[in-house]
């Protein structure tokens, strides 16, 4: 799991401190699905969340 999502965001991988929200993909999706973010958007369940799709 944490594979998917070093493949995903390298810069978070690495620890650069980079919000996953500013990522254009995160943004797409919080676009389409904006209640998913509602409860929350820790790495854990962005990966998660990314997983299924």
């Amino acid at each position: 799991m944490s594979r998917l999502g070093e493949q995903n965001f390298p810069s978070m991988a690495a620890g650069q401190g980079e919000r996953l929200s500013d990522h254009p993909l995160i943004q797409e999706i919080k676009e389409a699905r904006p209640v998913m973010f509602d409860f929350g958007s820790s790495y854990l369940e962005i990966s998660l969340f990314l997983y299924k799709i």
